[in-house]
């Protein structure tokens, strides 16, 4: 809906509020003027959307012709696009300092040349998330504590035709991540897009749970996830520019049998995200939360128990990347999941708990023996 359609569609609606007769209509009809104003207001919602959108593009349209030093990554960028510029339009080549691409061909390239940070990049999901972005071209730096298994996805990375550089750090512990991050911002030239996904996880029935149990799920789902993203908050904030994403869970939007930590530390996660989304978009940092269902992972890989829309962990990445250029708050999947999560959140306490007991989920708990799961950097998301 057009800026214009939805102020005209506004002025019929305030003729029909404005109507003495309104208050003695019918329920039905006041019903339906409710709704015609609620599409008023969500046309006039995708207008500044669209707005912004623009003054965004321009903005980094401005930073690119300014003749501030550039970073190897932009500067990169910025002769990318000012080549793919002059062959599509057939014009010569510029070597000035002001040489503009329009921002419809400046954004895509830019994506395809980002610098990447990913935790948990070792195997699963991490794993794929960093041969996606290399069939971008992208610079990824790869965040695990194993750092064999990092230089094999690196050279992946390479064959792809993306550029990798592998930083091995745990995650638990706090110095090392915030050393490996600057460390990864130093490398690449700077940091566009940080991906906080090591994860771990366990199962064990709560009437037998103790604080070992829980006490690695809060490490690196929590503290290591948050450690991450705060350590690149400085580097974005600097430049003006840059994106967050956590990779939580389905899980953490309510309770899940045998799973207490694990969805605790999801539902945190999610939370975290959704603040730090508030104070930071204003600066020009977006934040995405990452929710995906069950993924073939390393914990899942054994699994008896069952797991319905099960995703490949490549086609999780695909998704996940795409949807990503569009820096939404919150990419949740596959959709039958979402749904049935969503719905589950309305139903009263006393019928989710009767219908998890009945779900036969207690059996989850002899697939994994405590802490075998996960470890602090493999991606492992029961849902």
């Amino acid at each position: 809906m057009t800026r214009r359609s939805a102020i005209q569609l506004g002025y019929a609606l305030r003729r029909v509020l404005e109507d003495p007769s309104f208050g003695r209509r019918s329920v039905l009809n006041q019903a339906a003027s409710a709704i015609a104003l609620s599409f008023a207001i969500i046309g006039s919602a995708g207008f500044c959307v669209d707005q912004r959108a623009t003054v965004r593009s321009r903005e980094f349209t401005i930073s690119v012709e300014t003749d501030r030093p550039l970073s190897p990554v932009d500067q990169s960028a910025r002769e990318s696009c000012c080549r793919a510029y002059t062959v599509g339009t057939h014009r010569p080549a510029s070597t000035g300092p002001h040489v503009s691409p329009p921002p419809a061909t400046l954004v895509p390239t830019f994506m395809a040349r980002r610098a990447v940070l990913i935790t948990g990049a070792s195997s699963g999901f991490g794993r794929a998330l960093a041969l996606e972005y290399a069939s971008r071209g992208a610079h990824v730096a790869l965040c695990a504590r194993r750092a064999d298994k990092l230089e094999a996805v690196a050279t992946d990375v390479r064959s792809r035709g993306g550029e990798a550089v592998a930083i091995p750090f745990d995650v638990t512990d706090m110095a090392a991540v915030s050393r490996g991050v600057l460390h990864a911002a130093t490398m690449l030239g700077g940091l566009d897009l940080v991906i906080a996904n090591a994860g771990y996880g366990g199962m064990q029935d709560s009437a037998y749970l103790t604080f070992d149990d829980v006490a690695p799920v809060i490490d690196v789902n929590i503290r290591g996830a948050i450690a991450t993203l705060i350590s690149a908050i400085p580097i974005m904030r600097s430049r003006g520019r840059g994106q967050l994403v956590g990779v939580s869970s389905l899980a953490g939007a309510r309770g899940m049998p045998d799973s207490a930590a694990y969805c605790a530390s999801k539902a945190a996660l999610s939370t975290f995200l959704e603040s730090i989304r508030i104070d930071l978009n204003p600066l020009g940092v977006g934040v995405t939360d990452v929710q995906p269902g069950f993924m073939d992972t390393p914990m899942l890989e054994h699994a008896t128990h069952w797991t319905p829309w099960r995703w490949p962990a490549d086609k999780a990445a695909r998704h996940v990347v795409r949807a990503l250029d569009r820096s939404p708050a919150v990419i949740a999947f596959p959709w039958p999941l979402v749904a049935a999560t969503r719905l589950a959140k309305l139903l009263p306490a006393a019928v989710y708990d009767r219908a998890m007991r009945a779900s036969g989920q207690h059996a989850i708990r002899n697939d994994f023996p405590t802490g075998s799961s996960g470890s602090s950097n493999t991606d492992a998301n029961p849902l």
